[in-house]
């Protein structure tokens, strides 16, 4: 039993000496290359570039954002950096949000309860894209009886939206302009429409272009080949280089020969000796 009581003793002195895990903070720069990629150095911290359509931090929980964002409609986001970016009786916690001194760090608090729910509606399902100039528009229904928070997200890097979040009031729509730029890859891409009252997807499609065909003469390693057409400079036309490979063959072609014809003359005689 003494030994017992000792051993209960050492564990509790241990576990009452473990350090605590020290809180997260953001990381202090003075300039860009302080930081990470992707990361910017604003107001003498390391802040995440905002997220666009197709560039972007993916996230269902705050815990998935890097420190300084938090996660919005399936976006890592920050509303702020410093306290200046908030109101006067507002401080920026470590998720980028404006909330009050007291509130500072702690989770967001649930959203109240109500009796009344956006619903999203987008009617158009499939954007063809004939050229890239070319611009398209869709348009967000708020049929619900609340007020509606939405952000376009897209997984092709050639697609852009304007705006990217929006907020709709009960029974009014928005439209969001989609539009497609000559860069990435893929000719199919997705855009999402994720909103506080549901998700709905639009398929966008772009015109598949051939680029970097190769210009130039084409050079035969043929024994004699001309070149086809006229120069550019309208001159006649004038046999191609010989590839060092075809002038190394025709110098062997004599000594090819003079074995064939000796292998002959030795057959003939080995013939006519034995008929003799």
């Amino acid at each position: 039993m003494k030994t017992i009581g000792v051993a209960f003793v050492v564990l509790s002195i241990v576990a009452g000496c473990k350090s605590h895990p020290a809180q997260q903070e953001r990381k202090v720069c003075v300039e860009d290359k302080s930081c990470e990629a992707g990361f910017n150095c604003t107001a003498g911290v390391c802040a995440s570039q905002p997220p666009t359509a197709a560039v972007y931090n993916a996230c269902s929980l705050d815990v998935d954002c890097p420190v300084g964002d938090h996660c919005d409609l399936g976006a890592c986001a920050h509303d702020c950096v410093a306290d200046r970016d908030c109101a006067a009786s507002q401080t920026c916690d470590i998720r980028g949000r404006c909330a009050a001194p007291a509130a500072v760090n702690e989770p967001a608090p649930p959203a109240p309860p109500t009796t009344t729910a956006p619903v999203l509606a987008v009617a158009v399902g499939q954007l063809d894209f004939s050229s890239f100039s070319e611009t398209k528009t869709v348009t967000l229904r708020n049929v619900g009886e609340g007020p509606l928070a939405y952000r376009i997200l897209a997984d092709r890097a050639w697609v852009a939206a304007d705006p990217l979040t929006g907020t709709i009031v009960a029974g009014e729509s928005a439209d969001v302009t989609i539009s497609v730029a000559q860069v990435g890859t893929g000719t199919r891409g997705t855009v999402s429409v994720v909103s506080t009252g549901g998700a709905a997807s639009v398929r966008v499609s772009i015109p598949q272009t051939i680029a970097g065909l190769y210009q130039g003469r084409f050079t035969s390693r043929c024994r004699r080949t001309w070149g086809r057409g006229r120069s550019p400079s309208g001159s006649r036309r004038t046999p191609l280089a010989r590839s060092p490979a075809s002038s190394m063959t025709r110098a062997r072609r004599p000594m090819a020969f003079a074995r064939r014809w000796t292998l002959r003359a030795a057959w003939k005689e080995i013939r006519s000796g034995s008929s003799s």
